[in-house]
């Protein structure tokens, strides 16, 4: 009887135990490996979750104004040298501070008589927000550009300089079609023999930029019949 007591008392002291599991060279009992087991599967969780919650944002645009002769934000003037007017407009976009860079180009006025006078400073063409539609009045071509910028309209106002060629007229005039898209690059150049006289723009809220058109003329000299019809004092 004491035997068989013994022995039974050995098997629940043995089956109370922990087991134990040889992993490599650890030993690891049930009740190590089902911790173990929690935390990894707590870890796995947890790494999900915070697959799952981290979002992604775009990259800040890189503001670019290699080429340009204006900063985004800062207000500019532009003129060309004397007896040049302006043949070349070029810009850049960028939608941090919904501005653009400037870049002009201006060509030397040739012909006889062809001098350019009369200059003068246009007032502010649009509002902030505004349409834009300017011409350089008698017959004068454009020769520079002021303008100035505002953050919490997301716009420019805009001069022009004025400059009248001599005794020439403006003839076979025309507009172009915008000259960019929405928050795109602006390239334009005068084609040979046009001269520019004006600029038309509209402003789109939602892209918070313009798209930009210009008036383009050839000139001819002007006879002194006209000269006494057009009377410009």
């Amino acid at each position: 009887m004491l035997l068989a007591f013994s022995m039974m008392i050995l098997l629940a002291v043995t089956n109370a135990a922990p087991s134990t599991l040889r992993v490599g060279e650890e030993v690891l009992s049930s009740q190590d490996r089902d911790r173990r087991h929690a935390v990894e599967a707590t870890t796995n969780v947890s790494r999900q979750n915070v697959g799952l919650d981290v979002t992604t944002t775009a990259p800040t645009p890189t503001c670019n104004t290699t080429g340009k002769e204006t900063e985004f934000g800062d207000p500019f003037t532009f003129e060309c040298a004397k007896n040049q007017v302006i043949s070349s407009v070029t810009s850049s976009y960028c939608s941090s501070p919904s501005d653009r860079a400037w870049a002009f180009g201006c060509k030397v006025l040739t012909g006889d008589d062809l001098e350019l006078n009369e200059c003068f400073w246009s007032p502010y063409i649009n509002d902030f927000g505004g349409i834009m539609a300017f011409q350089c009045p008698f017959n004068s071509l454009i020769t520079g550009f002021y303008s100035t910028f505002r953050d919490d309209k997301n716009d420019r106002r805009w001069k022009v300089k004025c400059c009248r060629p001599g005794s020439y007229l403006a003839y076979n005039c025309l507009t172009t079609i915008e000259s960019n898209e929405w928050n795109d690059d602006l390239n334009f150049s005068s084609p040979s023999g046009y001269f520019m006289r004006g600029i038309h723009s509209d402003f789109s809220t939602g892209k918070r930029d313009r798209r930009y058109q210009f008036d383009l003329c050839k000139m001819k000299t002007e006879s002194t019949e006209n000269r006494d019809r057009y009377n410009y004092g």
